[in-house]
């Protein structure tokens, strides 16, 4: 499993660095802009709120797993040509059992996607908890490109948001005030 949602992972990055094409009507200035004056974009389904700059686009994806196929939904903001905000989900049974270690599920991810990367590099990463969600914060750079992620465990879902910034760093104060919008909801 530590392969395939590293895989998973990995293929997200390269998915979202290549949309940055996709999409040029966007202004490059909004890569700085924090979301404080944003309307919060809410997920019944997904059982989430969090701050995008425009409506996202959402996709669905079946992926093999050691448990069984699982459904990754992803939203994706592309704020401007050289920066993206995503926030992805799935379900398994494996992270809600006792047996469970999430801390390992946790690493396996973060190590799983920076080992998949073309010359990924692990900048830095910690241990993050937000309300009853456990979770991992990571940066890495790989061949001109800057990811900032944060990785949740909460019940049997796993959280994955994360912004990409294409030839410089992530800005700071907007991967704030974006990862601090983040929520789950009851």
């Amino acid at each position: 499993m530590k392969t395939k949602l590293g895989l998973f992972l990995c293929v997200l990055m390269f998915t979202l660095a290549a949309c940055k094409t996709e999409l040029k009507d966007k202004e490059d200035g909004l890569a700085g802009v924090a979301t404080d004056n944003v309307a919060s974009y809410v997920s019944k389904e997904g059982k989430f709120s969090i701050k995008f700059l425009h409506e996202p686009q959402l996709s669905k994806e079946r992926v093999a797993a050691d448990s069984g196929d699982v459904e990754i939904i992803t939203f994706m903001d592309q704020v401007s040509d050289s920066t993206i905000y995503i926030l992805a989900y799935n379900d398994q049974k494996r992270y809600n059992t006792a047996s469970t270690n999430v801390d390992t599920i946790l690493v396996q991810a973060r190590d799983g996607a920076i080992q998949n990367m073309k010359n990924g590099v692990l900048d830095e990463g910690h241990a993050l908890k937000l309300e009853n969600a456990r979770g991992i914060s990571f940066t890495a750079h790989a061949e001109g490109n800057y990811f900032i992620y944060h990785i949740f465990i909460s019940g049997s879902r796993l959280y994955e948001i994360g912004m990409l910034q294409l030839g410089r760093p992530v800005d700071a104060a907007a991967a704030a005030a974006y990862f601090n919008s983040f929520k789950i909801l009851p």
